[in-house]
């Protein structure tokens, strides 16, 4: 065996791996993302259910835009004032009031309160006419071949048991 390869391939080795290694080091000192230590610190006080109902699409948009300054400290209807507290005293601003936020519950009930103002004329799936819902179908749709297999969670559209699989 040549040792002397052997010694020359293993300098080689380790000399191009020592130039990738400068390489990449060079890049991630280039390439480093500049992070905001308040928006980590902001983003770890809020409670993380990223709703939205702070108008950003998330806990972590929204810890950007107070960091940023863009957006109040006060904004965050799920944490409350002890979030909001928090906030400000991360940012150095004053908190104010957070004004708690409550759905409106629009519908008041089923077809017989509220106003029926469309009609469907379009073509419903088959699956309707395969559970028997065939009313205020056009006639052409009522006449349509039932579904061969039952849907998920409904049996078998002529109320027959399905068969075993062996």
């Amino acid at each position: 065996m040549d040792w002397l390869l052997v010694v020359k391939a293993a300098v080689a080795l380790g000399g191009l791996g020592l130039v990738i290694a400068v390489v990449l080091v060079i890049a991630s000192i280039k390439l480093a993302v500049k992070v905001d230590e308040r928006e980590a610190s902001i983003r770890a006080v809020l409670p993380g259910a990223n709703c939205g109902a702070c108008g950003f699409p998330g806990c972590d948009g929204y810890a950007a835009a107070v960091a940023a300054g863009t957006a109040p400290p006060n904004s965050c209807s799920v944490g409350g004032a002890s979030v909001a507290r928090a906030i400000g005293e991360i940012t150095g601003q004053d908190a104010g009031v957070v004004e708690s936020k409550v759905a409106v519950l629009i519908c008041r009930g089923g077809k017989d309160v509220a106003p029926h103002r469309f009609q469907y004329k379009g073509r419903l799936p088959r699956s309707s006419t395969a559970l028997g819902r065939t009313q205020g179908l056009p006639l052409r749709l009522r006449r349509a071949r039932p579904l061969r297999h039952g849907l998920p969670g409904y049996g078998h559209p002529d109320g027959r048991p399905k068969p075993a699989r062996d």
